[in-house]
């Protein structure tokens, strides 16, 4: 019943230090009613059964506007051979119930329907199929081979280190039976250029958003070689990819 991992965000909700949580007991690691929020750590810790969406208030300073309002949710965590490690806390801002609402669905559903095995490949598939259509019309899955995708060992991969590591196609989900905007199938090397988005964002940690990608306009599709040509046909284009 100690905090022992924290992330940067929670404090720049409530304004915690992240060294006031960390060693602390929910009711003095957390604001609004701390004791009413350790008593609901404690029962999902003892029961197991998670809480999603109990909403709380934490006072501002004076002067600073009204209560902020937020919403938790509470998920026992386990290992392997079923002991329990703790519980996670997810704490949303509610700066619109509807869209709050709805990101508390998306994360209850995706608990359920994504890791159910240990699976690697059976995991990067649950995680395609989940996000389809819901959050995109086409996704892929691609791991590096750093990660074990069976009996196999496979090389460490750190950051590009100045090469291009090799990628196998793990997932993928389309709105178009069959996917067949995918250019490789499972378990299929996936080639990746030096130059592309994929070694950017693998280089430097960080996420990549292109509004629009044109391949006219683009400069790393001319050294890729099986992506240099027209996606395969399907019978409408991705709207929200």
């Amino acid at each position: 019943m100690r905090c022992v991992w924290v992330n940067d965000a929670l404090g720049r909700y409530d304004g915690i230090a992240r060294e006031r949580r960390l060693g602390r007991r929910p009711r003095e690691s957390l604001t609004g009613n701390t004791g009413e929020l350790e008593a609901l750590v404690r029962r999902v810790l003892t029961s197991g059964r998670c809480v999603t969406g109990r909403e709380y208030r934490v006072p501002t300073a004076a002067g600073r506007g009204r209560d902020r309002a937020f919403s938790a949710s509470f998920v026992r965590l386990g290992d392997t051979g079923g002991r329990v490690l703790g519980v996670c806390v997810l704490v949303l801002v509610v700066t619109d119930r509807r869209w709050a609402g709805d990101r508390l669905a998306v994360v209850s559903e995706a608990g359920t329907r994504v890791g159910t095995t240990l699976d690697v490949l059976r995991t990067a598939q649950e995680l395609a199929d989940f996000t389809v259509p819901s959050l995109a019309d086409y996704v892929t899955v691609d791991l590096a081979e750093a990660v074990r995708l069976g009996e196999e060992p496979l090389d460490r991969l750190g950051r590009s280190r100045g090469r291009v590591p090799k990628f196998r196609r793990a997932g993928r989900a389309s709105v178009h039976t069959g996917a067949p905007e995918s250019l490789w199938r499972h378990g299929e090397v996936v080639y990746v250029p030096e130059t592309s988005p994929f070694m950017q964002v693998l280089s430097s940690g960080r996420p990549l958003l292109r509004p629009v990608l044109d391949p006219s306009r683009e400069a790393w599709p001319a050294d890729d070689d099986p992506r240099r040509g027209p996606p395969r046909s399907a019978s409408s284009p991705c709207t929200r990819c």
